[in-house]
């Protein structure tokens, strides 16, 4: 059994203060000479000069963790974090690393699909005497004891009200590299009904948190928008059949799906085949569906996905990502993929924040530290510990290709009542 670190957790509250990092390629992490108050200076081979301006040197290199699964480790592991996080750390550390020393990244396997063995594994990544842990996604629930007991900060790109700070799950050390997961599928809503015009909603969606989560806010914005919820069913993890559901969803003029990647590509495959012919919102995971080709042709034209990153967007940044990403693994990012970079860079700035690798010094420092990245502009965390706020609503082609439709800038949270 893994000997819980305690103590150097400090609360937080106050303004937030800007350590601007501006990403001008994408091989140049945050770190790049810049010129004016708050920039991060620059990293050299004996330190790095911090947002204060003033030079520091690491006593020991920052370690950093990942928690996620590789594909073949689970029916749903994918790849796409380890990629995405190898290409990062290869920015970073090529451009001098932090406090003059590289980075060094170890990967622990977040068995998602098994709660009791997802603890066990989170036990491993603090017994590795990490300064920062990230990842984590799917898992934050059953984790979130031992990340409030453990003493080093988890940043996971989990879309988990439940584990927002102020929740009943949140804790100092728990902070969220995503937007609002409720905030997320309320703007989908209000897309749906505003934009689209439609009001007859079918709601199909897991019974864990990343269903019900979704379930309850896509009934809250209907309510609000005028909107009617026509169909309610719950899914299997994993499923193997939707028909059932999918028939339901016949009175429907849109249906909102909360499920992973496999299952979002079995829900359009078997609406086609049902001859339920309305279009469907899904969260993010329908991206990876379309890059790992579970799903292709014209079924995608009525395909919808909200998410915190576009991976296809036109922004330089993002391109010569996008291009090193697909040159280096075969294929286009998902926004997964994409957010991971992103905070990799992150974590790294952080600690430039704090001027060390200590966990306990870099979770306090996490509320100080601002950066531009590719995915979002001024990446912070709020009262909430959210650290992204632009959703945007995804349009699927057959082709395989999406585009941003819309985009929303949803406000800072206040930390949440338990």
């Amino acid at each position: 059994m893994s000997k819980l670190k305690r103590g150097g957790v400090v609360r937080r509250s106050g303004p937030f203060f800007a350590v601007l990092c501006t990403l001008a390629v994408v091989s140049a992490a945050c770190g790049s000479s810049s010129t004016g108050s708050g920039s991060t200076g620059t990293t050299n081979g004996t330190g790095t000069t911090s947002a204060s301006g003033g030079a520091f040197t690491l006593a020991k290199p920052l370690k950093i963790v990942g928690f996620w699964e590789i594909k073949g480790e689970s029916t749903v592991a994918i790849d796409d974090f380890q990629n995405a996080a190898t290409l990062a750390l290869d920015d970073v550390n090529k451009k001098g690393g932090v406090g003059g020393k590289p980075v060094e990244l170890v990967r622990v396997a977040n068995p998602v699909l098994d709660p009791q063995k997802a603890v066990a594994a989170y036990l491993k990544a603090l017994d590795a005497n990490p300064g920062v842990i990230i990842g984590g996604g799917g898992s934050t629930n059953a984790i979130s004891q031992q990340v409030a007991r453990g003493g080093v900060a988890l940043v996971s790109p989990d879309t988990n009200a439940n584990v927002e700070f102020g929740a009943k799950q949140g804790s100092d050390n728990m902070w969220l590299f995503s937007g609002g997961q409720a905030e997320g599928w309320k703007a989908a809503t209000r897309y749906a009904v505003e934009d689209l015009g439609l009001k007859k909603l079918g709601f199909m969606g897991y019974t864990i948190p990343f269903g019900s989560v979704a379930r309850t806010a896509v009934k809250e914005q209907a309510t609000a928008s005028g909107a009617t919820i026509v169909a309610d069913e719950e899914m299997p993890l994993p499923a193997q059949d939707l028909t059932q559901q999918i028939l339901a969803m016949r009175g429907a003029n849109m249906i909102f799906d909360a499920s992973y990647q496999n299952d979002n590509a079995l829900q359009l495959r078997q609406t086609k085949q049902n001859n339920v012919a309305v279009p469907s919102m899904f969260q993010g995971g329908l991206t990876i569906a379309v890059n790992q080709k579970l799903v292709t042709g014209d079924v995608l034209n009525n395909a919808y996905a909200f998410a915190d990153c576009d991976p296809l967007s036109a922004d330089p940044a993002m391109t010569a990502f996008r291009d090193s990403y697909k040159t280096a693994h075969g294929s286009n990012p998902s926004y997964l993929a994409a957010i991971t970079y992103d905070l990799v860079h992150f974590v790294a700035e952080v600690a430039k924040t704090a001027q060390s690798s200590d966990p306990g010094k870099m979770n306090s420092a996490i509320p100080n530290t601002h950066y531009d990245g590719i995915c979002q502009k001024d990446y912070h965390a709020d009262g909430a510990h959210l650290i992204l706020h632009h959703p945007q609503i995804l349009k699927f082609s057959s082709d395989g290709s999406w585009k941003s439709v819309k985009v929303y800038n949803e406000p800072d949270k206040n930390k949440g009542a338990s």
